[in-house]
């Protein structure tokens, strides 16, 4: 590639600053563009097609990613915080940060990290707010056993039917919640109901989002092998496909559950090593909670991983420990 094809960029909320070489070969002006009024959009098509724009992760890292991908140029997505360790200098403005990653590309030393496409992108919100839907609806169901345990009225109404209620909040057991929450003194009655209501029509919500997932991603071929694992469904193959993506992009397996920060010991436990961490920190706690619901044996990582590696388009061939995950 030429001197020219490397763009250099530091995103904001309201404006970006963009680097790049002259004709001197040299590290050019900052040019400060604002996002309003397609300053943006008009700035971008004005640069050579196909040139590389590196930018970090930050928070409005996919809208720039789009704005980039529809200008005909390249996004190249950095990791910040080893962009931060390679750039020299303890002084860190939009200008120096904007500079140092243009020679990072410049000198191939960029710490790219993977980007899903686009169509990926947009299905990560079906599942994720699924995801966060469903921890509300837990929260609230703890809300509502915790109050009716401390009123003793669980017990009480179970022992009134002589039957054991594993769900209360099933169409079965709709009754005998309905009529414990009526035993409840007034104030905790009307929180406790508006509860009930609030679980209801979050249920509601989530059938929606599991029929667009379905409409959207149920004849996809890689979703329909991870389908074949046992106990994968549509929900939670739904969610380790837009997460993971293209397995082909791992050398093998063992990358695989390197990149989901699951390490197996001796024992056979979910061991939370720094690695883990760092995945939690930047957001890919989903992989890590994917990845140990499945756990079931000191065997799991080699066995479950290698089937969900294969399924999501990995190719076979011998594991190299030395290569690190794509």
């Amino acid at each position: 590639m030429e001197y020219f094809d490397w763009i250099g960029c530091d995103v904001h909320k309201d404006y970006s600053v963009f680097r790049m070489f002259d004709a001197q070969r040299k590290v050019g002006p900052p040019i400060r563009i604002r996002h309003e009024n397609g300053e943006l959009e008009r700035f971008l098509k004005t640069l050579p097609p196909g040139s590389h724009v590196g930018f970090e992760a930050c928070g409005s890292w996919m809208w720039m990613a789009r704005q980039v991908e529809d200008a005909g140029l390249v996004p190249r997505l950095g990791h910040p915080l080893e962009i931060k360790r390679r750039i020299a200098g303890s002084t860190r403005t939009d200008e120096t940060d904007s500079a140092g990653m243009l020679i990072l590309l410049a000198n191939g030393t960029f710490p790219e990290v993977w980007m899903a496409p686009p169509m990926v992108r947009d299905l990560r919100g079906l599942v994720r707010t699924r995801l966060a839907i469903r921890r509300q609806e837990s929260a609230m169901k703890n809300r509502v056993h915790g109050v009716l345990n401390q009123y003793g009225l669980k017990n009480s109404v179970e022992e009134e039917d002589d039957v054991g209620i594993h769900d209360w909040f099933s169409r079965k057991a709709q009754e005998q919640l309905q009529r414990a929450i009526e035993q409840l003194p007034p104030a905790s009655r009307e929180a406790t109901r508006q509860q009930w209501m609030a679980i209801q029509d979050r249920e509601r919500r989530l059938k929606s989002l599991e029929l667009a997932m379905e409409a959207r991603m149920g004849k996809l071929g890689w979703l329909r092998l991870l389908q074949t694992l046992p106990g994968v469904g549509k929900i939670l193959g739904a969610t380790i496909w837009v997460e993971i993506g293209e397995g082909k992009r791992f050398p093998s397996a063992q990358h695989l559950a390197r990149y989901a920060g699951v390490v197996v010991t001796a024992l056979g436990c979910l061991a939370v090593s720094g690695v883990t961490r760092l995945l939690i920190r930047c957001g890919c706690f989903r992989l890590l909670w994917l990845c140990s619901v499945q756990r079931n044996s000191s065997g799991w990582c080699t066995r479950w991983g290698r089937r969900v590696w294969a399924r999501s388009g990995g190719r076979q061939r011998e594991p190299d420990p030395a290569l690190g995950s794509g």
